[in-house]
């Protein structure tokens, strides 16, 4: 199948916009308007195409005018009947008409500003630019990069960034790049909005501000889609225990696992180390072992997972008596080492329980006398 030229998937949106008016489906119609707006944004003349855009945005709005129409009518009471004043006849009062071609520009560009760039009331000043001979691509650069120095250029700019604040940077710093990066903002905010709804996010995590620093610190939708996610699992799962290590470890604040998550300055593989090494620590703190972050972080990089920790810090409570008694004795860190694989540490937890055994073999253990079964010997562990 040929390639369709502009003017032509112009007026195949222009077509298939009045064929979702004549089904009464408003909404249908705007997606076509905006695929032509969108057209205007490109480079290159494209004869004919503001034409079928003008068309097809008389029709939408007259449409929704119609609609709002019906939707706020509310029939008049019938007035009594009441006896008019003779007044003198008003002095006329010049006015000023907009002429038919020239509002139906206004209202084009205003409707390109809204669908392509989601800001309202730059129609005024674009129609202008666009009456000094600017292309709707200098308009759109006008806006990203405040070409126009006039009062209204900034005014119309200061509008923009309020709708992308800090695009300017984003847009140097090549966050967002290609002919669309309004829409890339849209999309990049709507994805973080619908993802904070699914998981049960408070919208004062999404505000314009946290946006920006998501995109400062180039966090993607993507991954942040799968950080909330794994907040909302993480606040039904994590116990007691863990919550206070990480305040401990990580100063988070009354099991704040939301905000721990969606930290724009830490990388999702640190926030996932972060969350093991505190589930760790609780192990370790339920055998009466507490570690320290740096410990448990450590342990973590050395591939130690929960079910090692458990298993292993139930072996090393199993061993605290080597930590005491008589002879040789295990520091609190070495009974620990020695059972995540540190080879010293595991030969003097494996020396001396030999030695201890020896003992217990050579009279450490349980005496029988004459009078029966003694107690333990002086090589007892205490």
């Amino acid at each position: 199948m040929a390639k369709l030229t502009p003017l032509q998937r112009a007026q195949q949106n222009e077509r298939l916009a009045n064929e979702e008016l004549a089904k009464g489906n408003i909404a249908a119609a705007q997606a076509y308007q905006a695929n032509i707006s969108q057209q205007l944004l490109q480079p290159g003349k494209q004869p004919g195409v503001f034409n079928a855009g003008n068309r097809t945005s008389t029709a939408v709005n007259a449409a929704v005018r119609a609609a709002d129409q019906v939707r706020n009518f509310v029939p008049e009471p019938t007035p009594e009947p009441v006896t008019t004043p003779t007044t003198p006849t008003p002095t006329p009062v010049e006015t000023t008409f907009v002429p038919e071609e020239a509002f139906s520009a206004l209202q084009m560009i205003e409707n390109v500003m809204r669908s392509a760039l989601g800001v309202e009331g730059l129609g005024t000043w674009a129609v202008g630019l666009w009456n000094r001979g600017a292309t709707a691509k200098e308009i759109v650069q006008a806006l990203r990069y405040g070409t126009d120095t006039s009062a209204e250029g900034a005014a119309a700019r200061a509008r923009y960034l309020s709708a992308f604040p800090s695009m300017d940077t984003f847009i140097k710093d090549g966050i967002f790049a290609g002919e669309d990066p309004e829409l890339q903002y849209i999309q990049y905010r709507n994805t973080l909005n619908e993802s904070a709804q699914r998981f049960g996010i408070g919208s004062q995590l999404i505000t314009a501000d946290k946006i920006v620093s998501y995109l400062t610190n180039r966090v993607s939708a993507a991954e942040l889609t799968n950080r909330m996610m794994e907040a909302a699992a993480a606040v039904s799962t994590t116990p007691m225990e863990t919550m206070s290590i990480l305040q401990e470890y990580y100063g988070v604040q009354n099991g704040d696992l939301i905000s721990f998550y969606l930290d724009p300055e830490t990388t999702e593989a640190e926030l996932k180390k972060r969350y093991t090494s505190a589930r760790i620590g609780t192990e370790a703190a339920r055998q009466n072992f507490g570690i320290n972050v740096g410990m448990a972080e450590n342990l973590v990089s050395r591939g130690v997972t929960l079910a090692d920790a458990n298993t292993g810090f139930g072996q090393a409570s199993a061993q605290r008596g080597f930590m005491t008694g008589r002879g040789e004795t295990v520091s609190r860190n070495n009974l620990v080492e020695a059972q995540f694989g540190q080879e010293d540490a595991a030969n003097q937890v494996k020396r001396i329980a030999g030695s201890r055994r020896a003992q217990f073999e050579q009279g450490g253990g349980f005496t029988t006398t004459q009078q029966g079964v003694g107690g333990l010997s002086s090589a007892s562990v205490s």
